[in-house]
């Protein structure tokens, strides 16, 4: 995600868990990077963005670190979650969402029509013919190891896209 926000002309802003997490998101592009093992979360994305948030804040994670997420995106800022291989639930702290006025959506692609996902498909096509984007691949997994490709992202381990070999 960092490297096509990057594409897309943002700043994006990693936060992470542990500094292997942080080198391969400094590796990826991310313009600043926050690992909260080693700092505050909260603290630190206020120092980034000077008190105000960040814009909007993606989390293709899920569980608890959603509510960390909230707080980090400025009044009127949007979170969106996009995945849930660290939990299925979330402790959102209401005040984080009325006194911020923050709006927190979800994404799948799957809600898409074909249409939409071709579209989509051709942007990043795009960017990446143009040489602004370039996919962080974490590891590949041959057909028969399929299960042990779809338990990395649960293991958090994951850093990038996995590939499954045909």
């Amino acid at each position: 995600m960092t490297r096509t926000a990057r594409a897309l002309g943002a700043r994006p802003v990693a936060l992470v868990s542990s500094a292997r997490e942080a080198r391969r998101a400094a590796e990826a592009g991310a313009t600043a990077v926050v690992d909260s093992s080693s700092r505050n979360p909260d603290e630190a994305i206020a120092e980034l963005t000077e008190g105000q948030g960040v814009d909007i804040a993606l989390d293709p994670v899920g569980g608890p670190r959603l509510g960390e997420l909230i707080r980090s995106v400025r009044r009127h800022g949007t979170v969106v979650s996009l995945g849930f291989t660290g939990g299925r639930q979330a402790t959102v702290g209401i005040m984080d969402l009325l006194a911020g006025a923050r709006v927190v959506t979800g994404y799948g692609v799957h809600g898409d029509s074909g249409e939409e996902i071709a579209e989509g498909l051709d942007d990043l096509g795009r960017l990446a013919a143009e040489g602004r984007l370039r996919p962080v691949i974490d590891s590949r997994y041959a057909l028969d190891a399929f299960e042990a490709g779809y338990a990395r992202p649960a293991s958090r381990a994951a850093v990038g896209s996995l590939v499954l070999e045909l």
